[in-house]
């Protein structure tokens, strides 16, 4: 494989060789158009040093018909050698190598190293090998040099960056329409190049500036791998249109008039090469920058989202603070009468024991509200001494039996119990983890105590750590409002209720090192989950 590509770079270099030559007005070897330079350059930086030898068998093929079977042919090649070899190591020393065209810096350290000091190697070795050789004479060499270097020079400038640049990953990916707008860019510049070096040698340099627009297009809509073969392109078209006209003018004129072409193509080389790069920059800016604003955007709406939560959390300390106080200091007082009163029912169901029907139906009326005054006072010191409870293996399979056992009556509804039997043991206070159990028993079964429905009882292990029981009804659902706030005390969505079981059941649930969550849909019931850590995760801890 690596001498098909050698061969490859060797034949290319000998054909853009040849190209070259046909425009050799001061001498035979030297030109103003030598595309050898940007290939063997180009060659150097993709495919690596290995690519020398094809680099100097391919310049001595290609000066062996001028200067023949010696040694200045074997010099010029060398030099040709030489010079790709340092402009490599230089754009890779100083100039980021193939990615030298990312940056504008960089872009201009390629020109300096690649176009401005290596290309001097191979003039001075090759016009001094002419000299020294019989095939120039010392009154022409600086001029035959300066044409080497400018040849030389426009080799690097207008042919390495697209071979370079094509050549190297990522690849642009242009929908259809980019595309299309990209080849009638080259099209219309072909054009206007072809029409406006196509004129007079007068009017062609006073028309060439009318081909700058589409190098900006190409280098501000598109990128540098579109300017750079723009460049190239107008180079190709440039250079046939002023040879078409050079019969019919002197030579030295001719030759000049090329050298004037070449400076001209070399400046909107880099010209369109740094607005590309500067655009490429400036969009790369842009996009950090959006990135940026969308970190710092995602950031602050963390922090909004966290310091909401911290405000909720202070709010709801503050108001079980404030009910454990109110709880504390008033319940005590309440269940002082709730007892007398329970006594006098007492009382009066013996002394009116042959009382009308009527009667006893109002006192066990009573007897119902002092039951259920004295659950909610009961519940509201439960709120306020909540703490963690001894904390020792429990098994969820007995706690959910023994509540659905307490529950009693289910009014209709069918319960189902899916707990593994190889579930890990918890470790939570049984009695509070029992209390959690039964207020989300009860609430699921009064969710569906008008239609009946399925009571879903589920467990299951999240990671060895961690236990999660979860509890479904398939009543009517939560509202998304009502799920947001359906821990906080004193909030309910029954009609009837004080809502102060689920806010007890999460509390014990933290206290145990565990959570309450909810998920819901209006129509599709509830599903309230319970995670609780596992014995293993206390034996690891």
């Amino acid at each position: 494989m690596d001498l098909v590509v050698l061969a490859i770079i060797a034949a290319l270099y000998v054909a853009a060789a040849k190209l070259g030559l046909t425009i050799a007005f001061v001498n035979p070897s030297a030109t103003p158009v030598w595309p050898p330079t940007g290939i063997a350059l180009a060659a150097l930086l993709l495919v690596g040093r290995r690519a020398w030898p094809a680099i100097l068998v391919g310049a001595w093929l290609a000066n062996v018909g001028i200067t023949g079977w010696s040694l200045t042919t074997l010099f010029i090649a060398t030099g040709n050698t030489l010079e790709a070899l340092v402009g490599a190591w230089l754009v890779e020393r100083f100039a980021c190598g193939r990615n030298a065209f990312e940056r504008v810096g960089d872009l201009f350290r390629f020109v300096a190293l690649a176009a401005f000091v290596s290309t001097m190697v191979s003039a001075t070795i090759g016009v001094t090998s002419l000299v020294l050789g019989g095939f120039a004479d010392w009154s022409g060499y600086g001029t035959i040099w300066l044409t080497w270097w400018l040849g030389d020079m426009a080799g690097n400038l207008l042919v390495a960056p697209p071979l370079i640049l094509w050549a190297n990953p990522p690849y642009p990916a242009w929908k259809p329409r980019r595309t299309l707008e990209a080849v009638a860019l080259i099209t219309l510049l072909a054009l206007v190049a072809w029409w406006a070096f196509g004129q007079t040698l007068k009017e062609a340099l006073e028309l060439k500036f009318l081909c700058i627009p589409f190098l900006i297009w190409a280098a501000i809509r598109f990128d540098r791998r579109l300017a750079a073969t723009a460049t190239l392109a107008l180079a190709g078209v440039a250079t046939w249109g002023i040879l078409r006209t050079h019969d019919s003018i002197a030579l030295t004129e001719a030759h000049e008039v090329v050298l004037l072409l070449q400076a001209f193509l070399g400046i909107c080389s880099v010209t369109s090469l740094a607005l590309a790069a500067l655009a490429a920059e400036t969009r790369s800016a842009r996009q950090q920058l959006e990135e940026r604003v969308a970190q710092r955007t995602r950031e602050l709406s963390e922090a909004l989202r966290r310091l909401q939560d911290a405000q909720e959390a202070l709010v709801r300390r503050e108001k079980l603070a404030l009910l454990g106080q109110l709880a504390s200091g008033v319940g005590h007082e309440l269940r002082n009468p709730l007892g007398v009163m329970s006594n006098a029912v007492y009382y009066l169901e013996q002394v009116l024991r042959g009382a009308p029907d009527k009667v006893g139906e109002y006192l066990e009326m009573l007897r119902r509200q002092i039951t259920l005054s004295d659950r909610i006072v009961g519940n509201l010191l439960d709120l306020a001494r909540i703490s963690p409870g001894r904390r020792h293996e429990v098994a969820l399979h007995a706690v959910v039996q023994h509540q659905l056992e307490r529950l009693g009556s289910l009014n209709g509804v069918e319960v189902r119990v899916e707990i593994p039997e190889d579930m890990p043991p918890v470790l939570a206070d049984d009695v509070q983890v029992g209390q959690i159990v039964f207020n989300l028993l009860t609430n699921a079964v009064q969710a569906m105590a008008d239609a009946g429905g399925t009571l879903m009882i589920r467990a299951a292990c999240d990671s060895p750590e961690q236990a999660r029981l979860e509890i479904a009804d398939s009543g009517p659902g939560i509202p998304i409002e009502g799920q947001e706030r359906i821990f906080e005390p004193l909030f309910s969505t029954k009609a009837r209720g004080m809502g102060l079981g689920l806010a007890i059941s999460r509390s014990l649930a933290r206290a145990n090192a565990g959570d309450i969550t909810v998920s819901s849909r209006v129509g599709e019931g509830a599903t309230f989950t319970m995670t609780l850590p596992t014995a293993q995760r206390a034996g690891t801890s």
